[in-house]
């Protein structure tokens, strides 16, 4: 079962994911940056779209869809990044694996 699903040309609801890692839910006040990656048989559909933080604390943050990000049917698989402010350093998440988005067909 994917860890999110939406249909075919949808824009909403928007994906909000706990970003988490090892020690639980990564507090984001030292993070600069957060962008959103997905592809889709190892073909890249959203390189580094923008994410807004919604629970800094909880790590919680939210990438709100385009038409042509949900264009095409099928499983997807998506990454969230990290950039840090006192370094520029960076971090995927989730660091093993992806998380699944299921775009659905329109009915």
């Amino acid at each position: 079962m994917p860890d999110f699903s939406i249909t075919v040309g949808a824009t909403r609801p928007s994906i909000i994911v706990q970003l988490c890692d090892a020690d639980g839910p990564i507090n984001l006040a030292s993070v600069s940056d957060v962008k959103f990656y997905m592809s889709k048989n190892a073909v890249p559909i959203i390189t580094g779209a923008a994410c807004s933080v919604q629970d800094s604390a909880n790590g919680i943050v939210r990438y709100d869809w385009i038409a042509d990000d949900t264009a095409e049917p099928g499983l997807c698989f998506g990454q969230f990044e990290l950039t840090y402010s006192a370094d520029s350093s960076t971090q995927r998440i989730p660091d093993e694996g992806y998380t699944e988005i299921l775009i659905q067909p329109a009915q």
